[in-house]
């Protein structure tokens, strides 16, 4: 078991690293496409705001405001990001199993933990007969589930950025475009390049039917939350008095329901 979560580990952590990685560079092109404009202006350089100059402009005239960007610097922008996706694609296809198996143990694990939690602390245990208390056991379980949680979050955090990330130059070319430009040759790229991000929107998934990002973890709390009422349910009504088992499962339903 230590060494199956060990590689699992190592895996995460190989995964979150390269998707930490492509979202940087993917923020990095978004920051230089704006700044190579001369249309924006940074507000908060830590979370790569920009906004349009004219916005904060009220006695210039907006048709006087053009881009800096040249056809070529376009050309060499939308280059980078075809690579960048192509590194993407790349990842996903490299780690898709991987994750798949990490986060089927993950709610596995969560889950049984979370079920001989509740079954320690509702007086469904005892201590085994190695002498293990009550109370360490308790705490084993609760030091499995944050690890798992914290597995989940390495996954799903990285992602959500990345896409947000990759999903902003779609932003920031719009904006380009609404624009003035006095080059027609440097319109035309910028629309093609928006074009091609249209066309090669991405978003990290697993075999395209689960998102990588915070959505996925709320879905399975709510999953492992709705599995707990069920596992209470048989084994209250195997062990627990008629009242108990009334109050328990509203409990668990208002949390799984919250």
């Amino acid at each position: 078991m230590y060494i199956d979560t060990l590689i699992e580990w190592i895996v995460v952590i190989q995964f979150m690293n390269v998707v930490v990685l492509l979202k940087n560079r993917f923020s990095l092109l978004n920051t230089r496409l704006s700044n190579s404009s001369g249309i924006f202006e940074t507000e908060n350089a830590m979370q790569g705001f920009h906004l349009p100059v004219y916005q904060r402009t009220s006695t210039r005239n907006v048709k006087e405001i053009k881009s800096q960007l040249t056809r070529k610097e376009v050309l060499a922008f939308n280059n980078t990001h075809d690579i960048l996706i192509d590194a993407v694609l790349l990842v996903k296809s490299t780690y898709e199993v991987q994750i798949l198996f990490s986060l089927l143990s993950t709610f596995v694990g969560i889950t049984i933990r979370s079920y001989f939690f509740l079954c320690g602390i509702y007086g469904y245990s005892e201590g085994n007969s190695k002498g293990v208390s009550v109370s360490s056991q308790l705490l084993s379980h609760t030091l499995w589930c944050s690890m798992h949680i914290a597995r989940l979050l390495c996954v799903t955090i990285p992602c959500h950025s990345a896409n947000n990330n990759m999903a902003h130059t779609s932003t920031v070319l719009r904006k380009l475009l609404l624009a003035f430009h006095t080059d027609p040759a440097t319109l035309s790229e910028l629309e093609r390049f928006s074009h091609h991000v249209a066309l090669r929107k991405f978003k990290f998934t697993v075999f395209g039917f689960l998102s990588l990002d915070l959505s996925l973890l709320v879905s399975m709390m709510g999953a492992v939350a709705t599995y707990l009422v069920i596992l209470m349910q048989f084994k209250m009504a195997t062990n627990g008095s008629p009242e108990c088992i009334k109050n328990v499962t509203a409990f668990l339903s208002v949390n799984a329901n919250s």
